[in-house]
């Protein structure tokens, strides 16, 4: 929205910094193995107040469709995909 067009190109690449790191943050393994540890232990889970079951249910769908449940090659495509859409 800035007339200084040094400004709006910084905009830019920060937007697309921060896309980066979203997809990078997505496809984290280590996270998404300790997440899954849990989400999929139903005594872990009932362990849990139901706000923070829902914050796991959710991280679980949010990796699920960053394709973590996919074989590593086809991950790593659909990795290249979304930065390239970036």
């Amino acid at each position: 929205v800035s007339t200084d067009a040094k400004v709006r190109a910084a905009s830019a690449d920060a937007n697309k910094q921060y896309t980066d790191f979203y997809i990078e943050k997505g496809i984290r393994e280590d996270v998404f193995r300790a997440v899954r540890a849990v989400g999929e232990n139903p005594k872990e889970m009932k362990g849990l107040d139901g706000e923070s079951r829902r914050l796991v249910e959710k991280m679980l769908l949010d990796f699920k469709q960053n394709g973590m449940y996919l074989a590593k090659e086809k991950r790593d495509q659909l990795t290249a995909i979304k930065k390239r859409l970036n």
